[in-house]
Order: structure tokens, then sequence, then C-alpha cells
């Protein structure tokens, strides 16, 4: 009897022994679990860093590099006028004017004069059927009459020239030209004005001119 009672003692110190281990390990909420002593606690869990804003760049932007400026140079430009001495070409020698009406059709008189000597007069058309910054080639085409003392001259001309750009605007051009004067000549003598020759001809010629544009567009 005595070693049941002392059994059942023992039973019930270890059933009360347990319940309370079993009591102290249930975690409660907002409670520091107790932890039995030999336990080795776990390591605490990660916290994320908060993410801190960069402040924005304040460098300013990269300006593009400005384009370099335009030589000041002068350029080819286009005249509407010329004036210019020619040698040959339209009449034995003249002062003309040029004028363009259009591209690239010009109006050209021209003359030359001495009193109670010489009077000289011509006029026609120039068509420039090509034109280049410095080169222009040309043909044309007029009429001319003179007077050379007591002799009369009366012709038509066709010809056929180029001209040289000079200068950087071009402003100067020198011209060679060829062609053909096929007209009438008719001389008197100085002291009875009598007829001494009629006569119509057909002869080759050749030309210089060199003239200045004004009045560009």
């Amino acid at each position: 009897m005595t070693g049941r009672l002392a059994f059942l003692t023992c039973l019930a110190i270890l059933v009360v022994v347990t319940r309370s281990r079993a009591e102290e390990s249930v975690s409660v909420p907002g409670s520091v679990p107790v932890l039995s002593p030999g336990t080795v606690p776990p390591p605490p869990a990660a916290v994320p860093e908060p993410a801190i804003p960069q402040p924005a760049s304040t460098a300013p932007a990269a300006w593009p590099e400005p384009e370099p400026a335009p030589a000041l140079v002068d350029q080819p430009r286009s005249y509407r006028h010329f004036l210019g001495l020619q040698v040959g070409g339209t009449l034995p020698i003249a002062l003309y004017y040029r004028y363009r009406l259009l591209e690239p059709l010009f109006l050209e008189v021209g003359g030359f004069g001495a009193p109670e000597a010489t009077a000289l007069f011509t006029g026609g058309i120039v068509v420039a059927f090509h034109q280049s910054d410095r080169l222009m080639v040309y043909s044309g085409a007029g009429g001319s009459a003179c007077l050379l003392g007591d002799n009369a001259l009366a012709f038509l001309y066709g010809r056929l020239g180029l001209g040289v750009g000079l200068g950087a605007r071009r402003q100067q051009m020198l011209s060679v030209d060829a062609g053909v004067w096929s007209g009438r000549l008719r001389k008197r003598d100085h002291d009875t004005q009598k007829l001494t020759t009629d006569r119509w001809f057909t002869i080759p010629m050749a030309g210089i001119s060199y003239s200045v544009g004004l009045g560009n567009d």
C-alpha cells in the first residue's frame, strides 16, 4: 500500500511539471517567448532598409556645338546691265550696252562716233545658251551701220562667242567671238561726191570685248 502511494505521488508530480512546461512554451501575442536554459535564440528577421530617393541631377544639359559662321567671301552674282568696249564683233569699234531681258536673252546696242568723220551704230540680241559659274557660251545676231567719212557701210552679222567671268563676283567679263558680216558698201569721191563703189559683200570677222556688270538681282 505504501509503495503504491509513493508511485501515484511521483506520477502526479511528473504530470504537473510536464503541464507547466507545456504552458510556458505557448507563445502569447505581444509577449517575448521564454527560452529554456541552453536553447540558442533564433536570428532576428531581416528588416528591409527603406529606399532613399536619389536627388535629381542638377548638371546642365550639354549644349550643341554652334555651327561655324560662313566665310564672308564674295559670291558670283547675276547682273542685269552690262557696259563694255568691243573691237570687231558687231562693229569695227564700239561702246555697247547689254540688257538682260530674261534668262538667257539679252538686248544689245552700241555705237561710236567722231564729229564729221565717223558714226557707227549697231543693235541686236545675244542668247547665252550655256552659262556656268565662270563661263558663258553665247550667240548673237543683229545689224550695223557705219558712216566713215564719205563711205557708207551697212550689214547684218551673226556671231558665236565665249565669255570668261573675272573677279570673285564675276562682275567683269572678257569675251571673244567670231562670225560673218554680210551687207553693202558704198564709196563716194570726196571732191565730186560721185559714187565710185557700190557692192555687196560677205566677209568673216572676229572680235574681242570687255564688259562690267551692274545692277545685280
